[in-house]
């Protein structure tokens, strides 16, 4: 009838378009969204496989996934890989920007001459004692002292103060609190000068906000490494987005030999990991425990100079001489604490006798036997406690109590030292660093993860975790290594002064407890 013959035509009409639209394609990915396939062997495109020896009727498994007759997909595309290195691009001049123009870290080294600054290690943060420094600035004024050191020397400490005891009052008889405390902790960072109260906002922000906040600034390991990071994101990306067009672009073999040589970079990565986790995981609770063992240790000395002072108070007189011997002993611990970390404090290293004999706990007198010792000063200081104790406490038993005291006090002080030259082998270090930093430059060139066989998921993916990935790994190993590397240095507040110790807070609460 006359339907069957218009359904006729209308088919063969439409039979007649796809030949035409399979005679137009020239390329084997414009087969996409068509009905078409295509012939390798001769490089047309028809509707029927026919006497095709080389049949493809997928598109995604043609030699090349680039058609040039779709231009507004393809862009898509190349906007699509693109999009992800450029973020990680921008992300990498902003930290670059904002860390050359807003220096956090607020290098504090006395620069009062060449010579001076050069010595000063920012690696080891030691120092040894020399005459030459000492003489140079032996009558330095306080002024010329760092700020985080000035505090221990405001205070002008004189037998008259000492003398009326308690009804002195307490700004002229006691030091201030120290500005910064002994150990710095997250929650301590929002109260530092300088840094921004979280604990004063109107809305306070979310504890992992504020740990996030802290820990991106470059006072500490990560926020030192944050452009070591961003950088190897723009690499990782930067590589995806070049598999992209590579999937597009080159052919079939090529391709393959890429996505192989990515495999195993991704077996070398994975076995090294391994490698590199049980290295850094062995030497960081290492150096960890070490850390808090040098801050017990400041405690330690600060309870045995309590003893002591606590046994010489108790036993003295009311008479003028026997006041000044408690003011001497008092002056002479307070100098065993300064003498004792004095040199790994690149704050206090450079001092000399100066503030010392401005504020108050040296006199000429003993400044001019101290420059004539052989050895470091505190060994004359501990003499001069252990004369004292001799000399001053007539009861036995208080006598022997005291000595065993200052034993502590001393070996105490003498072990601040002595665990600052507690490092790894020279060996077991080099191997770590290589080890470490292998890992984070061979991380963005071999991400196991990705399935390179599916050359579509290649191709149209953003591959955003893979790069994100990469980074979250490269920030937490080259963090670590940052932080264990700075630790060598404990009171070192020039390269990492959010994570050091400050022996001038405890110093100081040790001579307020003194005094009263």
């Amino acid at each position: 009838d006359g339907g069957s013959v218009i359904s006729r035509d209308e088919s063969l009409g439409m039979s007649e378009m796809t030949s035409d639209t399979c005679a137009q394609i020239t390329e084997c990915f414009c087969i996409e969204d068509t009905v078409c396939g295509w012939c390798e062997s001769s490089g047309t495109a028809s509707e029927t496989q026919g006497d095709c020896q080389r049949w493809v009727v997928d598109p995604y498994k043609c030699p090349r996934l680039y058609c040039s007759m779709d231009r507004e997909k393809m862009l898509f595309y190349w906007l699509l890989a693109c999009c992800v290195p450029l973020c990680h691009l921008a992300a990498w001049y902003a930290v670059l920007k904002y860390q050359r123009t807003v220096d956090l870290r607020q290098r504090r080294v006395l620069q009062d001459t060449d010579a001076v600054s050069a010595s000063i290690s920012f690696v080891t943060g030691q120092a040894k004692h020399s005459n030459e420094a000492r003489s140079s600035a032996k009558y330095a004024d306080v002024t010329d002292v760092g700020d985080d050191a000035r505090e221990f020397f405001v205070l002008q400490r004189t037998f008259e103060a000492f003398q009326r005891g308690v009804d002195c009052y307490p700004e002229e008889r006691l030091p201030c609190k120290a500005s910064r405390p002994y150990n710095i902790n997250v929650g301590d960072l929002s109260k530092l000068p300088g840094e921004k109260n979280f604990e004063g906002a109107r809305v306070p922000p979310h504890r992992l906000l504020m740990t996030l906040q802290i820990l991106l600034r470059w006072r500490t390991a990560l926020g030192s490494n944050l452009a070591l990071v961003c950088g190897l994101m723009f690499v990782s990306s930067l590589r995806m987005t070049l598999f992209s067009f590579s999937a597009q672009m080159l052919p079939m073999r090529i391709y393959w030999s890429m996505a192989l040589f990515t495999k195993e970079a991704g077996a070398l990565i994975s076995s090294l990991q391994t490698t590199v986790s049980v290295l850094l995981s062995f030497y960081a609770l290492g150096r960890i425990h070490w850390y808090w063992t040098m801050m017990t240790v400041g405690f330690i000395v600060q309870g045995r100079a309590h003893d002591i002072a606590l046994i010489g108070g108790a036993l003295g007189g009311e008479t003028e001489l026997e006041a000044r011997a408690r003011f001497a002993l008092y002056r002479h611990l307070m100098l065993c604490f300064f003498f004792g970390y004095q040199h790994l404090t690149p704050n206090l290293k450079f001092v000399g006798f100066g503030p010392l004999l401005k504020c108050g706990l040296l006199t000429p007198e003993e400044a001019e036997i101290l420059e004539k010792a052989n050895s470091v000063p505190r060994t004359l200081a501990e003499s001069w406690v252990a004369r004292w104790i001799h000399m001053h406490i007539k009861d036995n038993a208080a006598k022997q109590q005291a000595f065993m005291a200052h034993r502590e006090f001393r070996a105490a002080l003498a072990g601040v030292s002595d665990l600052v030259l507690q490092r790894a082998p020279v060996s077991f270090e080099s191997l770590l660093y290589v080890a470490v930093y292998a890992l984070c430059l061979l991380l963005p060139f071999g991400p196991s993860q990705v399935d390179y066989e599916n050359r579509a998921a290649v191709m149209t993916a953003a591959h955003v975790a893979i790069a994100l990935g990469d980074g979250v790994l490269v920030a937490f190993y080259v963090s670590l290594l940052h932080l264990l590397y700075h630790l060598q240095a404990p009171f070192d507040n020039i390269g990492a002064p959010h994570d050091c110790l400050n022996p001038i807070a405890i110093m100081i609460s040790t001579e307020r407890k003194i005094r009263d």
